[in-house]
């Protein structure tokens, strides 16, 4: 990725990724709302919103949600559309749908390398009033962590099986995405993940059983688990609630006592409503590039399977 300043003193920036999903398919997750909807805006944005006119003359629409639940408005004009090499568009955030606040120009391309795709995007802003400032600050990381989305985003669409998650390491970068399609209702999972005489009876593996120390779901509350397998060893789990917007958004710090001590990761898990099941995405931020490949090696994934396996199981008990 590089980024500079023009002439006139207005950002502009590349990323060029190779993504693990053909080109056609990496097109389309750029020109369907579906699938735009989901890796639009950062990490912790979702998208209640999207329109897209892929042709030439065709408008665009993107609402992206904010931690705070401030919807963001993003509203462009499609300029050039060839399926499925290039991709030029505008996109303009206008304070209440009228005053321009930020435009750019994005252009993107589609180059087939075997089974994957290189896909580098070019953005260029073009006007920017001076209350913008800080988005213009964050535009790198932003696009950045959209980035990282639409990895995780293109892994699934293109690799993604029912009932296994699908995970994205970005390289380079501190972050594990997992995402997973649950069949429960998005109030039913919420409540599994915030009651602890719920939460006792799913996470975790199904031959490991857990005894909850504290777990208080508020800001700054404290949560500490003792989980136990069949041999009778112990895995200790702690941490802080930091947020929870029910039935949506709930962000915990998360570290073990008797492995990887002192290492805690910042985990965000992202409920949004499909249709009466529920998308669960789960974002880890961890201390280091390291941290994040140590916890990669273990049976973490097995494990996250089988406690998600459980929690559709659970909800689907209390929903009876």
């Amino acid at each position: 990725m590089s980024a500079s300043a023009t002439q006139n003193n207005l950002p502009e920036l590349t990323i060029t990724r190779v993504f693990d999903a053909p080109r056609e398919l990496m097109f389309r997750l750029w020109t369907e709302p579906e699938h735009i909807s989901r890796w639009w805006g950062p990490h912790d944005f979702t998208v209640p919103h999207a329109e897209f006119d892929a042709r030439p003359g065709g408008r665009l629409r993107i609402d992206f949600r904010g931690p705070d639940g401030e919807v963001f408005p993003n509203y462009g004009e499609v300029r050039e559309v060839s399926p499925f090499d290039r991709l030029v568009f505008t996109a303009e955030y206008r304070h209440g749908g009228d005053r321009l606040l930020v435009g750019s120009l994005v252009t993107v391309t589609f180059r087939e390398e075997g089974a994957k795709t290189r896909v580098t995007i070019h953005a260029q802003v073009y006007h920017a009033e001076p209350e913008a400032a800080d988005s213009l600050a964050g535009m790198e990381e932003g696009w950045t962590q959209q980035v990282e989305k639409l990895e995780l985003a293109a892994l699934d669409a293109a690799h993604g099986r029912p009932k296994r998650l699908t995970i994205a390491l970005p390289q380079g970068r501190p972050y594990m995405l997992m995402t997973r399609m649950l069949d429960a209702p998005r109030a039913l999972v919420w409540e599994c993940m915030v009651r602890p005489e719920h939460f006792a009876n799913w996470w975790g593996p199904r031959s490991y059983t857990n005894e909850i120390t504290a777990f208080d779901p508020r800001p700054g509350g404290k949560w500490r688990v003792i989980q136990r397998d069949r041999e009778g060893r112990e895995f200790i789990f702690r941490g802080e609630f930091r947020e929870l917007v029910a039935p949506e958004r709930l962000v915990w710090t998360f570290g073990m006592e008797n492995m990887f001590d002192g290492v805690d990761a910042v985990e965000t898990y992202i409920l949004e409503d499909a249709g009466g099941r529920t998308r669960y995405t789960a974002i880890s931020r961890f201390p280091s590039v390291e941290a994040r490949d140590g916890m990669a090696a273990t049976d973490m994934e097995w494990g996250a399977n089988e406690s998600l396996d459980r929690l559709e199981e659970l909800a689907g008990r209390l929903g009876r």
